[in-house]
């Protein structure tokens, strides 16, 4: 069995200090080998690249899982999925009435910024989204987290829950 050769990785841990590859990675499919135009390829597509991505134990320093590359043909909805953490991991939405004036200021944002909230769901101490632009795909994700972070975040503290939350 042959070794398998691929172009270097970017970032900071792609070789090992003295310029050797680190074992047991496997490379991304090419960026050129997108899948045939339909939904069940696209899934099949991004199962194998689920399948093929190893976490390795030789990155300790890594704070976030690595991205995996999607194609989505342009007839196909963008959706997002968002994980967003309280300041310092706090229990914000331990108490039903926080997550009730929360979910009022993801409306009103989502609202004012043209995005489709799909699904939400409150953990104590985060929060899950899946989001989709209902405009265009190039909508900035940004401007709608920020807006309802700062609403909810002022909405909250008016409610007797003091300090940072997000």
């Amino acid at each position: 069995m042959t070794k398998e050769t691929f172009p270097p990785r970017a970032g900071r841990n792609a070789k090992r200090e003295n310029g050797e590859r680190r074992e047991g990675l496997r490379p991304f499919p090419p960026y050129n080998s997108r899948p045939a135009n339909s939904r069940t390829a696209t899934l099949a597509h991004i199962h194998t690249l689920m399948n093929n991505l190893v976490m390795n134990k030789d990155f300790p320093d890594r704070k976030h899982l690595r991205r995996i590359p999607v194609w989505i043909s342009s007839n196909h909805r963008v959706i997002w999925f968002v994980t967003t953490c309280c300041a310092n991991r706090r229990k914000v939405f331990a108490v039903e009435s926080s997550i009730k004036i929360a979910l009022e200021s993801l409306v009103k944002a989502s609202a004012a910024t043209d995005w489709n909230i799909i699904q939400v769901c409150f953990m104590p101490d985060h929060v899950h989204l899946l989001l989709s632009p209902t405009k265009s795909r190039d909508q900035s994700l940004s401007k709608i987290m920020q807006r309802w972070k700062s609403s909810s975040k002022q909405r909250l503290n008016r409610n007797g829950i003091a300090g940072e939350i997000w």
